[in-house]
């Protein structure tokens, strides 16, 4: 995978996972987008993505809170083309975006076969900010789990296994 990380566009993805496991009441400002995913491969992880409007082509290294990522604009055409190769590992989900100090939630509500899953995810600059971080001030999640370092819950997993 050191390949990956020699291509010009390739960054270091830092991000903590969370499954919510009890009730939420969304901001009611909260931006949002339909997404709409479907998976090429598996090792490593190849992705393509309709995300309203805009078509991505993302290579994901291995690993937990950090790893590889390259990323590439796509058209609709390249999209449509490439989706019959996803064999139905699709994941379709609502993404909202919610500040939070100095970071954003994406907060993801899954629909088909995963419609009762909630989910949020947080960026971060470096592995000691995300070692630092503390949820626990979201107030509008009333209960949650870290599942950062759970396969299960990597989005190529729940594509292929659902729930």
């Amino acid at each position: 995978m050191e390949h990956l990380k020699s291509t010009k566009n390739a960054t270091d993805e830092i991000e903590k996972k969370y499954i919510v496991t009890g009730r939420f009441k969304m901001p009611i400002d909260a931006k949002f987008e339909k997404i709409k995913q479907g998976y090429i491969c598996l090792e490593p992880v190849v992705r393509i993505r309709k995300s309203d409007d805009k078509y991505t082509l993302t290579i994901k290294g291995p690993g937990d809170v950090s790893r590889t990522e390259v990323e590439k604009s796509i058209t609709k055409e390249e999209f449509d083309a490439l989706w019959s190769l996803t064999d139905d590992r699709v994941v379709e989900k609502t993404r909202y975006f919610v500040p939070f100090g100095k970071h954003t939630i994406e907060f993801d509500i899954f629909e088909g076969k995963l419609g009762e899953l909630v989910l949020f995810e947080v960026e971060f600059k470096s592995l000691k900010e995300a070692e630092n971080f503390d949820p626990g001030g979201i107030d509008w999640i009333m209960s949650f789990e870290d599942v950062s370092e759970d396969q299960k819950y990597k989005n190529n997993n729940l594509a292929i296994n659902g729930l």
